[in-house]
């Protein structure tokens, strides 16, 4: 009766491993230039939110830009090219750039947040690398630290001509996590230092899950040993 549940409990042991592999497997976003290597897919309740939320910004719509793509914790957003989005010299207008490389991080931290919290730019600041022409540019945003209340974002932009991409602009940015709606801001809560709760993650959940597991096998393992 012992081999059996030592056995049982081996096989137990061997399956959180691989849960716990494949978690952090999902975590780690590996991005060159703007084509991605097995990002996890955000779920479509999340998608739908983000996509829900992009179409009430008029200024996107102005722009023509659209969601290109969106995985956790990563979101590119393309915006082809128009006249109306030049500068004097006929090149991409950096305030274009500016705006669908802020919206582009803003999406990807929106990936990570609780149902009922909201997300508001602190700072940004965007390097330009080189002008930007082609038939569309993508901007690409990528969550590299995600807090409790401050997460920091990438801001990459890319611009595509005759099948060449190239990268034209870099940056940084600081988002504030707010459970409310833009229409209902404490605003108070913000000046005095307050921060929002914050809800348990799905990955802390299923880690807190594997963890109990752990003991319990662990815990029967010895059982066994002893025995």
């Amino acid at each position: 009766m012992g081999d059996i549940a030592l056995v049982n409990a081996v096989l137990t042991i061997i399956s959180i491993c691989y849960d716990l592999a494949k978690l952090l497997t999902e975590s780690l976003l590996w991005v060159t230039g703007a084509d991605f290597v097995a990002l996890p897919l955000v779920d479509e309740t999340v998608e739908q939110r983000i996509r829900e939320s992009f179409n009430r910004q008029g200024l996107m719509r102005h722009l023509g830009a659209e969601l290109h793509q969106i995985h956790r914790g990563v979101v590119v957003i393309r915006m082809p090219f128009a006249s109306q989005l030049t500068q004097q010299h006929g090149y991409f207008h950096a305030g274009g750039l500016s705006a669908i490389a802020d919206s582009a991080g803003g999406y990807a931290r929106f990936t990570l947040f609780p149902e009922d919290t909201e997300v508001l730019t602190v700072e940004f600041k965007l390097n330009l690398l080189n002008p930007a022409e082609g038939e569309f540019v993508d901007a690409v945003g990528r969550v590299v630290k995600s807090g409790r209340t401050l997460t920091i974002c990438q801001l990459e932009v890319f611009s595509s001509s005759g099948g060449e991409r190239l990268q034209v602009a870099l940056g940084q940015q600081t988002f504030i996590c707010l459970r409310a709606t833009v229409e209902n801001l404490d605003l108070n809560a913000l000046q005095t230092g307050r921060r929002p709760e914050a809800r348990h993650s799905a990955a802390t959940a299923m880690l807190a899950c594997l963890r109990t597991k752990l003991n319990f096998c662990t815990a029967v393992v010895r059982a066994s040993i002893s025995v």
